[in-house]
């Protein structure tokens, strides 16, 4: 029997998280981190099966007035263990039973899109993104890349910029603000500067990498790529004129991903491709050699009821004495625990 615990440890959230072989970034304890600073709430939950743990799954959530609720579950659950269909309406359910008057809008991380799935309807259809194996190596890398964009890399390895890693200061500043510039001018959906900004001071040392191209001292391109568990993303980038005439964004990909195997990341999500408004940037991120893959869309999960759980939840940090407490409340009150605070 499936068991749906909640989760308000760090450390505990990490462990688990590094052993998916893949994983959004919006499952990233850092990401629900930077979604509390801007004002939402955050309901970390792990799944087992028979004391094995089956998956996780971070929401995002705010409360209206009337007592009203809109939930996001993105790129999640996680799953460790693929659970059969029976396993995964009763987790659902359980999600629903925890978030009582609250509309959830779910957005699976896989390509399954059916019509239905745990009897809820798709209302939107996925996006596509690119996910890159970084587990051979470098050389086997290098040859998967598509010939042009490896001549590329070559011209851009030729030229005299150099690529620097960066922790703050003017060259984020300069990144993230060109990199919002270039947003608004071409219309494309993407996270806010302050976004950009509270999810880097919401990750651990190393797991957030900023690299800069600069001509002499002028910065020219730069990205930023986020970890979470074993996996990373491409998450903002920018260029000049001058870094697109050198072929910036192919020497800073390129080195991005030798050292993220080095830290032991073992996938990159290279981030949404539209292949209509915006040709260039899917060309360039299919010139990786990485997986296309267009995810399963969105679904709606409208209010769940309090009394009716179909697995058991609990919370699976609370110290001894705390837990034997909740230990003798209903499952009525179980289920509606509130919130853990962010630390």
């Amino acid at each position: 029997m499936a068991t749906v615990r909640e989760i308000s440890d760090r450390a505990t959230w990490e462990r688990w998280l590094a052993r998916a072989e893949r994983c959004g970034l919006q499952q990233g304890w850092a990401y629900g981190e930077a979604a509390s600073a801007q004002g939402q709430q955050v309901r970390r939950f792990l799944f087992a099966r028979d004391g094995d743990p089956l998956g996780l799954a971070q929401i995002l959530w705010r409360r209206y007035p009337m007592g009203l609720g809109v939930a996001m579950l993105m790129r999640g659950p996680v799953w460790l263990q693929q659970p059969d269909d029976d396993e995964a309406r009763a987790i659902m359910g359980a999600i629903r039973s925890a978030l009582p008057r609250t509309l959830i809008i779910w957005t699976p991380d896989d390509t399954d899109d059916r019509p239905i799935r745990c009897g809820f309807r798709r209302i939107y259809t996925g996006y596509s993104t690119i996910w890159l194996d970084l587990r051979p190596g470098l050389d086997d890398l290098r040859g998967q890349l598509d010939g042009k964009w490896r001549n590329m890399l070559c011209r851009a390895e030729e030229t005299g910029m150099a690529v620097r890693e960066v922790r703050g200061g003017q060259a984020l500043d300069w990144l993230i603000e060109t990199n919002e510039t270039h947003r608004k001018k071409v219309g494309y959906r993407g996270p806010s500067p302050n976004f950009i900004r509270a999810l880097g001071m919401a990750q651990p040392a190393g797991r957030r990498m900023v690299l800069v191209a600069f001509d002499n001292r002028q910065p020219i391109a730069g990205v930023i790529m986020d970890r979470h568990g074993a996996s990373a993303t491409y998450y903002a980038g920018c260029t000049t004129e001058t870094g697109r005439q050198w072929r910036a964004h192919h020497r800073l990909v390129w080195e991005a991903l030798g050292r993220l195997k080095a830290s032991g990341a073992t996938a990159l999500d290279l981030g949404g491709i539209d292949t209509e408004s915006s040709p260039g940037v899917a060309r360039f991120k299919l010139g990786t050699g990485g997986e296309a893959m267009t995810l399963a869309g969105s679904y709606l999960l409208p209010p769940g009821r309090q009394d009716t759980i179909p697995v058991p939840l609990y919370r699976a940090d609370l110290p001894p004495v705390e837990r034997r407490r909740h230990k003798k409340k209903g499952p009525h009150q179980r289920a509606a625990l509130p919130s853990d605070p962010v630390r």
